[in-house]
């Protein structure tokens, strides 16, 4: 019987990828991985208006990768299905 994935939290910086109109909401975690966001298209507008803060986004990790690089355009994101967040102070 397969297990159910485990829903964890990250905490990390909310920065914008891409370019407008198709841009969406990575997290840049405080451990250096990074992560796309899958989520509604009302939750990534909320999420791209709290750009450079610091929050902490619980979700379901279905994709991990290593970032070895500051330059996004070479790097490949891991997936988080979100659940919520919460913006630390």
């Amino acid at each position: 019987m397969a297990q159910r994935p485990q829903s964890i939290t990250v905490t990390g910086y909310i920065k914008s990828y891409g370019n407008m109109p198709f841009n969406f909401p990575i997290i840049e975690c405080v451990d250096g991985k990074l992560y796309s966001i899958d989520a509604s298209d009302d939750v990534k507008k909320l999420l791209l208006s709290k750009q450079g803060k610091l929050v902490s986004i619980s979700g379901i990790i279905i994709s991990e990768k290593e970032n070895n690089s500051s330059d996004y355009e070479n790097s490949e994101f891991g997936r988080i299905i979100f659940e919520s967040f919460s913006e630390i102070k």
